[in-house]
């Protein structure tokens, strides 16, 4: 239902591989060996996975949610009021998800605190966002790409 997630290495294993089910189960398995590590049900329909160096992150059901990578546990969940298009892009500071009705949401990763939070957008969101160096560019419904230009802190 999301692409998986492949990272090595792993916290656990040397390679790990996170895939998420049409049940709303998440699981983490050795990517050498396919045995489970743990599992995780987000109790809904999962459209996307991200991780960073000690935790994943779970988008779905207008919902962002952080697990810690060494245990499938429940870290925090932040409602996003919309479903993330093209998944959270993350590091290990920050997480920013945007949704199809245009909203920007950027979290700590750690805390799941907003950072910041816009609605800037005219028009609703058809794909993922991409990130260049400050530079975030939105696909967006009315044939345009739109760009911000970060601060860089």
């Amino acid at each position: 239902v999301a692409p998986p997630v492949y990272v090595a290495p792993g916290v656990r294993k040397l390679a790990e591989l996170y895939v998420a089910d049409q049940s709303g189960k998440v699981f983490a398995l050795d990517a050498n060996t396919g045995a489970r590590i743990w599992v995780h049900d987000f109790g809904g329909r999962i459209t996307a996975l991200a991780v960073n160096d000690s935790m994943l992150y779970i988008a779905g059901g207008g919902v962002l949610r952080a697990l810690s990578r060494q245990t499938g546990q429940a870290l925090w969940t932040q409602a996003t009021n919309g479903e993330v298009k093209g998944g959270p892009l993350v590091t290990n500071d920050r997480v920013l998800a945007v949704t199809q009705g245009g909203a920007g949401y950027l979290f700590e990763a750690l805390t799941g605190a907003i950072v910041d939070a816009n609605s800037a957008l005219p028009t609703s969101v058809n794909g993922g966002p991409a990130v260049s160096r400050e530079w975030l560019f939105i696909p967006a419904s009315d044939n345009n790409v739109y760009s911000f230009r970060g601060t860089g802190q």
